[in-house]
C-alpha cells in the first residue's frame, strides 16, 4: 500500500483442491468474503459451542469416534489444533485430557514423568531440538533394517512404541514421516506431548485430518 514495493498476490487456487470448501473458506477469510457455516461439506465443519466442556467432548467425540472411520485414520494421524498454550482449552490442558482419552494408563503400558508430564507408550509426542547426527532405521515386516539415516529436527511428530525404565529411553517411530525407529531419551529432545498443537505449528507438520479449535 506504501508503493515502495512491487507487491504479487496470490489469490488464484493453484496447487490445491479448488472444490475442497477447506481451501475455498481460507481464500474467503483472506478476502474478507462471508462464509456460510451452515453449508454441508464432505471436509469442513464447523461445529458451535461456548463451554469448553462442551468443546472438549465435541473434540473427543470427533477424533475418537467419528473421523476415523470417515477418513481412514487412527486418532493419531489427525490433528488437533489450538491457537493458544494456556486457558481451558490451551495446549497443556487438551494434552492432559486428551492422553486421558485416547491413550489411557494401562497395565500393559510403560510411563515415565518428566517435569511434570507423563509420558506413556502410544503418546504421540513432538522433537523440539534438531539432533543432526541421530541415526535412524526402517524397518520390513520382518523387523529388518531397509534403510537408514542421520537427523531428526524440530517439530517431528512420532508415537512413542516402546520406554525403557531402566534407562529411560523411549523408541519413537514415524518421526520425519519416514517410519523410522528412532531411540532418544525423554527430556533429550522429545519432551512434548503433541495431542493438540498451537497454531503456529501447523507450517512445520500436517495431518491428514485438522481440527480447529
Amino acid at each position: 500500500e506504501s508503493d515502495c514495493f512491487n507487491v504479487v498476490r496470490l489469490n488464484k487456487i493453484y496447487r490445491q483442491s479448488n472444490r475442497s470448501d477447506i481451501v475455498i473458506n481460507a481464500h474467503k477469510i483472506m478476502t474478507n468474503e462471508e462464509i456460510d457455516l451452515s453449508k454441508k461439506s464432505n471436509d469442513f465443519i464447523f461445529i458451535k459451542q461456548s463451554n469448553p466442556d462442551n468443546v472438549m467432548d465435541s473434540v473427543i467425540s470427533l477424533v475418537r469416534d467419528k473421523l476415523p472411520s470417515y477418513v481412514n485414520a487412527s486418532s493419531n494421524e489427525l490433528q488437533i489444533m489450538t491457537p493458544m498454550r494456556k486457558g481451558p482449552l490451551g495446549v497443556e490442558a487438551l494434552n492432559s485430557f486428551l492422553q486421558k482419552s485416547l491413550n489411557p494408563s494401562s497395565n500393559q503400558k510403560k510411563e515415565k514423568e518428566y517435569d511434570a508430564t507423563v509420558f506413556r507408550e502410544g503418546d504421540k509426542v513432538m522433537q523440539i531440538k534438531n539432533n543432526y547426527q541421530k541415526e535412524w532405521f526402517v524397518y520390513n515386516d520382518k523387523k529388518m533394517p531397509v534403510d537408514k539415516g542421520l537427523g531428526v529436527y524440530n517439530g517431528d511428530i512420532g508415537t512413542i512404541s516402546e520406554i525403557d525404565m531402566l534407562t529411560g529411553l523411549s523408541i519413537s517411530r514415524d518421526l520425519n514421516a519416514l517410519n523410522g525407529d528412532i531411540s532418544t531419551g525423554i527430556g533429550n529432545g522429545i519432551d512434548r506431548l503433541v495431542f493438540p498443537q498451537p497454531v503456529n505449528m501447523l507450517s512445520t507438520n500436517r495431518g491428514d485430518l485438522v481440527s480447529l479449535l
